[in-house]
């Protein structure tokens, strides 16, 4: 186990949703070697505005069980989701094809959510692990704008607090 003063423990400061957000964002966009935008939040005051594809959203899902655990450094639990949002680009790339590359796994980093995802499971210090709980299939958005997503369920966990 860490000792109180070690930078793993100070990091383990308790489970805060912007910056677990915020952490996420970041790690996707500094993986995926494509042009994609990566929104923490929505990219506008109006919630029902589509930001530009492709883009991946980070959200609540269901589920935070602040009592994991009991005890002074009890663990704490919470859902998020990550959707991943994909359009027919210039390069003759349909929306399918670039959903099946971005939904790959084992493939590197650079093109898979889920590789980008785990290349730091601590989400460089600001949670004790990950876990990918699932993932839906892609599917069509609507029938008619050629854009496609899929949406992955990942649940962090982290102590309560550093006291």
């Amino acid at each position: 186990a860490p000792s109180r003063g070690s930078v793993w423990y100070r990091l383990m400061a308790g489970l805060i949703p912007r910056t677990v957000r915020e952490a996420l964002a970041q790690q996707l966009t500094n993986n995926l070697q494509m042009v994609i935008g990566v929104h923490a939040y929505a990219p506008s005051s109006d919630p029902d505005a589509v930001p530009a594809y492709p883009a991946i959203l980070i959200g609540h899902a269901d589920g935070t069980d602040y009592a994991l655990t009991f005890g002074a450094r009890g663990i704490a639990q919470m859902s998020l989701e990550i959707e991943v949002r994909t359009a027919s680009g210039d390069n003759g790339v349909s929306a399918e094809m670039a959903a099946d590359d971005l939904f790959a796994a084992g493939t590197g980093a650079n093109s898979s959510v889920y590789d980008a995802l785990m290349t730091d499971v601590t989400l460089g210090g600001v949670v004790s692990t990950l876990k990918v709980e699932s993932v839906s299939p892609p599917r069509p958005i609507d029938t008619t704008s050629g854009r496609w997503s899929f949406t992955y369920t990942v649940s962090v966990y982290a102590p309560r607090s550093a006291a």
